[in-house]
């Protein structure tokens, strides 16, 4: 890499993985803090469970999804060695919290260490992961999670709304 990337700093790879940023030197140049750029990279895949109190008593629906009259909703949380994060959601953490947790846990596997930019690869990655045991379901909505929450990370990191980097504004 030559020069400093025109976007506040950030240099990225052919394949648009983001470098870690540009620092001024003591003689007043940019230049990266190691030999050679080094990729963000996935340091924790978390799935936090939140739960607050659901409708009135009474209400049919908390009588026959919520008996103990809370919802549930499972954020599923991808952090990395910058310390920027990304959050996305999994609907079937209002049914099985505990057994969201569980295969976020079992991602976190596949995604520590791991460029969290190339988010297509990523994706595809985890769905190989788990071809034998679980291409539909749970599985496929807590891949879904993770993917909103790679998004997410790498919107933040970009400094850009999600909506760009999938293509643009379809409502006003």
């Amino acid at each position: 890499f030559t020069g400093r990337a025109e976007t506040g700093g950030v240099e990225t790879t052919s394949h648009g993985s983001l470098m870690r940023p540009w620092r001024r030197s003591r003689g007043g140049g940019y230049g990266f803090l190691f030999s050679a750029p080094v990729p963000v990279k996935i340091t924790s895949v978390r799935c936090l469970l939140l739960s607050c109190p659901y409708a009135t008593p009474g209400d049919l629906e908390r009588e026959l999804c919520f008996a103990d009259g809370h919802r549930t909703i499972s954020v599923i949380k991808i952090e990395t060695d910058e310390g920027v994060y990304g959050l996305g959601e999994t609907y079937t953490g209002v049914f099985a919290p505990e057994a969201v947790q569980a295969l976020v846990q079992q991602f976190e596997i596949e995604l520590l260490g791991k460029d969290p930019a190339d988010v297509t690869g990523l994706r595809n990655l985890l769905r190989l992961a788990c071809y034998y045991w679980g291409r539909f379901g749970m599985s496929a909505s807590v891949m879904g999670g993770i993917e909103m929450a790679l998004w997410d990370l790498r919107g933040k990191t970009l400094n850009v709304p999600v909506h760009q980097l999938l293509g643009g504004k379809v409502h006003d």
